[in-house]
């Protein structure tokens, strides 16, 4: 008993080690969003380290992933595009494959922020398609952000509530991953469906998420002034003028604390848009002058096309015309040399109204008509992106169905171990020696890729999930529904028409002949009943037809038998799925 004792107090001596050693990149992975000069300072710090003392492959690639992240929070977008390209590389390189989709989705929010969306997108679509193959949830939620804020840009908000609503129920899994990367704060997912929820009308759902971001341990810093100036758009949008400015009031006292020229200056500029949405020119004003200052030095053209859009709106309050025309025209100029089309058509109506309100009805055309040019460019290269997203996505599709459901413990690459716990291991083994043998055989079999462990039928790939889904602590939901009415050709068309609703974390199975079953990964209870509304158009030319459909989501004492049986016990006709979703 005693020798078992010794034992258990050397892991416990070694375990500190080991959290010790990831701790301040995790510390740093947080900073990075919230204080990012404080997590410039600790960047530094650790290259400093490797330089004395050279580290791990996989924390000399993390470190290169932390420092991407912090570059594309001050601003610096070219370097972060050439850190990102190097960081892929470099994972290419070293083998280290489920790296890649951190790295892709840095890149892609680069590209976002120059408003090329035409990259931005189908670099976030092979980021989530990458962050699934390898199992990272961590990556996962970062592109899903990513791509919800530009779906929600674009006026996509279908696929934009699918993306931020996966995200949010995937976050509890994150820190189950073996190897930490980065991860946004849950605060920023939060935020991103309150501004999706205030872009749709429904400011009550805003207000909710908003404030569950605001009510966050992670709320801070930078992160928490998003969510307040979030809160004070929201507030003004529903006519609560005093919520308002007491929200805008604080995020005012938080500027301060934004250490970069340029983060500040486009703290000023967010702010002066609201206060112009307030009636306060004068306050705008000035801040917008000050921000524009910062732009020009900066030579940063887009945020100082901006500004002067801005400026000229101060203007027309102030009415001063000619002033407001000259920021206008330099405006339109920018984005017309940007190919800045939403800018371009935004512009040219509002010159078009003031033309309007003029007289000027030639005028007001004119720049009506320039403003629906803009327009149809604009969704034309929209429509572009989404065509070759879905060719990608097709393509890809039939590529992953095989292992988008591995458990973690299927790739080669999450089996690298730190220096620290490697050095547990052997420390461990020189102990124990032949007494522990058959336990470093048990453990050496789990370690290896299950590569010959491929599920073959539908009950396989479900109890695949499941397993994956406990380890990680992830939710999961199935989808059952019984065709036992229809042909074969009819099962084929419904399985066809239902896979073009799905999402792509999802993955349908002929059960046998009379049920398909529907998987849904990181789906909670309330988000299989998003899925079933998302499907309820696919099954609407079978609506006469005796469909049954249950649904149930998994508990950690479940089997497939029982979590099968419940999902047919919560069968119901189409019919009253159409009266009663629950």
């Amino acid at each position: 008993m005693g020798f078992h004792h010794r034992i258990c107090g050397l892991l416990l001596w070694l375990l500190p080690l080991l959290v010790l050693a990831r701790e301040p990149m995790d510390e740093i992975g947080t900073l990075v969003f919230q204080y990012p000069a404080e997590a410039k300072s600790q960047i530094a710090l650790l290259e400093e380290e490797f330089r004395r003392t050279p580290a791990t492959e996989l924390n000399s690639l993390r470190l290169k992933l932390l420092k991407c992240e912090l570059l594309l929070q001050q601003g610096d977008n070219e370097a972060a595009i050439n850190l990102a390209q190097m960081g892929e590389a470099t994972a290419k390189r070293q083998g280290v494959e489920y790296a890649r989709p951190y790295f892709i989705a840095c890149l892609a929010d680069a590209y976002s922020r120059y408003n090329n969306v035409q990259v931005a997108l189908p670099q976030l679509d092979t980021a989530v398609t990458l962050a699934k193959r390898y199992q990272q949830p961590q990556a996962l939620i970062q592109a899903l952000r990513l791509r919800g804020k530009l779906d929600t840009e674009a006026q996509n908000y279908t696929s934009a509530i699918e993306d931020l609503r996966v995200a949010l129920d995937a976050y509890e899994g994150i820190q189950n991953q073996q190897q930490n990367w980065i991860w946004p704060p849950k605060p920023l997912i939060y935020g991103a469906m309150g501004q999706l929820m205030l872009a749709t009308g429904d400011l009550d759902q805003a207000s909710h998420y908003n404030q569950l971001g605001l009510e966050h341990v992670d709320s801070k810093g930078k992160v928490r002034l998003e969510l307040l100036l979030n809160a004070a758009e929201i507030a003004i949008a529903a006519g609560k003028e005093g919520d308002g400015a007491d929200y805008l009031a604080q995020a005012r006292q938080l500027l301060p604390e934004l250490s970069s020229p340029l983060e500040l200056a486009l703290g000023y500029s967010r702010t002066a848009a609201i206060e112009l949405t307030r009636g306060r020119p004068d306050i705008a004003e000035d801040l917008l002058n000050i921000a524009l200052n910062t732009f020009t030095q900066q030579q940063n053209q887009r945020y100082a096309m901006r500004a002067q859009g801005l400026l000229a709106q101060v203007e027309f309050a102030k009415n001063n015309p000619p002033e407001a025309l000259r920021l206008m025209s330099q405006a339109i100029a920018t984005a017309q040399q940007l190919q800045l089309y939403p800018e371009q058509a935004k512009y040219q109506l509002q010159l078009a109204r003031f033309h309007e309100s003029e007289g000027q009805f030639d005028k007001a055309f004119h720049s009506l008509d320039k403003s629906l040019q803009a327009t149809i460019q604009a969704h034309r290269l929209m429509n572009q992106t989404r065509i070759q997203q879905l060719n990608t996505r097709l393509g890809q599709r039939s590529i992953t169905a095989e292992v988008e459901l591995n458990p973690l413990s299927s790739f080669p690459g999450q089996s690298n171990l730190s220096w620290v716990y490697s050095l547990m291991l052997v420390m461990i083994s020189l102990l124990l020696a032949l007494v522990l043998w058959q336990m470093m055989r048990q453990f050496s079999s789990r370690s290896r890729p299950a590569e010959n462990n491929v599920p073959q039928s539908p009950i396989q790939w479900l109890e695949q999930a499941m397993q994956h889904a406990k380890r990680g602590g992830h939710s999961l939901s199935v989808l059952l529904l019984g065709v036992k009415t229809l042909d074969i050709q009819e099962i084929k068309t419904l399985t066809a028409a239902m896979k073009l609703r799905l999402r792509e974390t999802d993955s349908l199975y002929l059960l046998n002949d009379n049920e398909i079953l529907i998987l849904l990964p990181y789906t909670s209870n309330q988000g299989a009943d998003l899925v079933v509304q998302q499907l309820s158009p696919a099954l609407a030319p079978w609506q006469d037809s005796k469909i049954l459909l249950g649904q149930a989501s998994m508990h950690q004492f479940d089997t497939s038998e029982t979590l099968l049986k419940r999902a047919t016990t919560r069968g119901m006709t189409r019919s009253a799925l159409t009266t009663n979703p629950h």
